[in-house]
């Protein structure tokens, strides 16, 4: 007869393999195995296990038993470790010896723990052997083996977890080995000190944990024993590279599943990895070393070719206020990645700004609707980028006067009023106002900042006080005070409030009643009567009072006080100014569309915040905070107000990431100038084009260097 050929050999395709070994992975997540080892032994049995030749650590533990019946082995240690592996279908089953290796019997030093009337190691059953073992172990040094494990009856119609290598198919060879199954599986440890806890604990094998304590995170320190939080290598914490990492991605980190081994066809190499920085994102490559890719992770999601905490991270220093160079300094200190310089103008100019101009237009918009056809009193003030007349941009915004609405904010470039920096201002006045006009908004008042004749009323009682009229130097803060106070009660009448502002000439000298006036108010001080008369008093016809009348009655100040009888004020607005530059610092040079991005994002925290109510404590009253002046040396207070939320910034954030999705052009692009660009007016103010940078080098000269 004869003999029966051997069939031949063929591999499952990827599909049927990656099925198959899902259908595995079910019939051995629905049994449970334990074993706990002392941290010594679980380094023995790796390198016993890796010089055996076995595949997994179900074939290494069988073979175990097989030279364990009627030995043992005798393990001294304080801590033991949990392993969670690979659970075994059935004790029954099958297990060889793969091709062309011997079976290597592990040498380490076992005993003989069967007992006079035990019966012989051949006969001794693997259950009895386990007990008995494990009774001894506990009795003497608390060091032990506890195996747990369930037998799952047998199913029809389902393959069995292991195939000997002799089970041959008369069509193909069937693609699952061990390493195959091991593939889905993690072997899982951590220390545990027996005398804490006798009880081997149960965990599933879907838990997928490192350690048993799901006890809630803390925002406490917490001290980490040696074992614990220590390496054998210790760890350089401050120079060691850092990313940003998205929890999605850190919780896909965890669930992935690694080979040990590449899975190419033909290929057996070691898989190994490495790290690769991308802006602020770490990719990790799994490889083997003949430059096989088996698997790659990101640190970040990935949107159109752009990593989105590149994105994020652009746009929140923009948002923030803050500069490129400061963070990146301080993400340098920290030894975090960062994207580069130039990436980070490209999505600030291509993405950010475009958003924030959006966002800053539909502001405005909602505010001048409620005033269209309505007439207001507006206020106007101008901000300029820096002091002196060398100022390249001008800010200047219109502020309604009741509600405190910005209802415009205007960036004027100096190359707009043809490089003459005084004269930005009145541009900006003239194109806030044209703006409201076409929008039907009608401008009853138009209020802006202190003219220069009640400046120079100011300053002269200043200098008449600083110079030979000390005794009228208290005297200043309190008739200024008295001059806002007199506008204010003034009801809109001039003679009102030229009537209490001389009034102030009486008061001064002592006398709170007099025998005439100009009819427009009573003849006597409106204050209560003077329980203490510790002020100091001027005498009349003194030089100090004499120097009061002359600045309070000169002639071309009360030709303007007409200007003040309805106290109206730019207060508001100049604090909206002083905010600027949170966003805007002056020591910065901007291009003109960043500058302009960020003063409308100034203007957009001012309005979602200019309306916050009072913060009480927590016995109900208003917090004050105390604060001092180091121009009048005093202390005042003022009463706060609750925190900001910035509640629009997660909807820039999101506007950004859609305009980065919907983007047609590549980031290196060009960026286009928009229409009112001033560059279109002139590429540089200068008007020079800039000379070679070795040629002015060798201009240079300097008076400290000799050579």
């Amino acid at each position: 007869m004869a003999e029966r050929k051997k069939p031949r050999l063929s591999r499952l395709s990827p599909e049927t393999a990656k099925k198959r070994r899902k259908e595995t992975y079910k019939t051995y997540a629905k049994s449970l195995h334990i074993v706990r080892l002392s941290k010594e032994t679980w380094e023995e049995w790796k390198s016993l296990k890796d010089a055996s030749g076995a595949s997994t650590h179900d074939d290494f533990a069988v073979r175990l038993l097989q030279a364990w019946k009627g030995k043992a082995m005798k393990e001294t240690a304080d801590k033991s470790v949990i392993v969670q592996q690979t659970p075994i279908k059935s004790k029954e089953a099958v297990h060889s010896t793969p091709a062309g290796k011997e079976a290597v019997v592990p040498s380490f030093p076992v005993s003989d723990i069967s007992e006079s009337n035990g019966g012989s190691e051949t006969e001794m059953s693997e259950d009895s052997l386990i007990t008995r073992y494990t009774e001894r172990a506990k009795a003497t040094d608390k060091s032990f083996i506890e195996i747990s494990y369930e037998v799952l009856p047998e199913e029809k119609d389902k393959e069995e977890s292991y195939r000997p290598e002799s089970d041959w198919s008369d069509e193909e060879e069937e693609y699952s080995s061990d390493s195959d199954v091991t593939d889905d599986f993690v072997l899982e440890m951590t220390l545990h000190n027996p005398d804490d806890d006798e009880t081997v604990p149960i965990v599933e094998v879907a838990d997928r944990v490192i350690g048993l304590s799901f006890e809630d995170s803390s925002d406490e320190e917490t001290e980490l024993s040696e074992d614990n939080g220590s390496r054998s290598i210790p760890r350089d914490h401050v120079r060691e590279p850092k990313s940003i990492c998205f929890e999605e991605n850190l919780l896909q980190l965890a669930k992935m599943k690694v080979s040990s081994l590449c899975h190419v066809k033909g290929c057996d190499a070691i898989v190994d990895m490495k790290t690769k920085y991308i802006g602020s994102t770490v990719r990790i490559i799994w490889g083997c070393s003949k430059g096989h890719q088996v698997k790659t992770w990101d640190s970040q999601p990935v949107v159109r070719r752009m990593r989105v905490g590149d994105v994020l991270l652009s746009s929140a220093i923009l948002l923030s206020g803050n500069n490129f160079e400061k963070v990146k300094l301080m993400f340098s200190f920290l030894g975090l990645r960062i994207m580069s310089r130039s990436s980070h103008f490209k999505i600030q100019q291509k993405h950010c700004c475009p958003i924030i101009e959006r966002e800053f237009a539909q502001m405005t918009e909602k505010n001048i609707e409620k005033y269209i056809g309505k007439e207001v009193v507006v206020l106007g003030d101008g901000r300029m980028d820096s002091p002196g007349h060398s100022a390249q941009y001008c800010t200047y915004t219109l502020m309604e006067n009741e509600t405190k609405d910005i209802l415009a904010s205007v960036i004027i470039d100096k190359r707009m009023t043809n490089l003459v920096s005084t004269s930005m201002e009145k541009e900006g006045l003239i194109r806030a106002m044209k703006l409201l006009a076409d929008k039907g908004v009608i401008v009853k008042e138009l209020v802006t900042d202190a003219s220069t004749t009640i400046a120079a009323m100011i300053s002269e009682l200043h200098v008449a006080a600083e110079s030979r009229n000390k005794d009228l130097r208290p005297w200043v803060p309190h008739l200024v005070n008295h001059f806002w106070y007199c506008c204010r009660n003034s009801l809109g009448k001039e003679e009102v409030l030229l009537a209490r502002w001389r009034g102030a000439l009486h008061h001064v000298v002592n006398k709170h009643e007099w025998i005439s006036g100009d009819g427009a108010i009573e003849p006597k001080c409106e204050h209560e009567s003077l329980e203490k008369d510790d002020d100091k008093w001027f005498e009349s016809g003194t030089d100090a009072h004499v120097a009061l009348t002359k600045v309070m009655l000169d002639t071309r100040f009360l030709h303007n006080i007409h200007r003040y009888v309805n106290f109206r004020h730019t207060g508001d607005l100049e604090t909206f100014h002083e905010h600027i530059l949170m966003y805007c610092a002056k020591r910065f040079a901007y291009t003109y569309p960043v500058y302009k991005a960020r003063n409308h994002l100034a203007a957009i925290d001012y309005q979602s915040h200019k309306d916050r109510p009072l913060l009480l404590n927590k016995n109900g009253e208003f917090r004050l905070h105390r604060c001092f002046s180091k121009r009048t040396k005093a202390y005042s207070c003022y009463k706060e107000k609750v925190p900001k939320t910035y509640t629009y910034i997660p909807t820039l954030q999101q506007a950004i990431l859609d305009s980065v999705n919907e983007r047609t052009e590549p980031l290196r692009s060009p960026v286009a100038l928009t229409p009112t660009d001033p560059r279109k007016i002139k590429k540089r103010i200068s008007g020079l084009s800039p000379p070679p940078t070795k040629s002015l080098l060798q201009l240079k000269k300097s008076r400290f260097d000799e050579s």
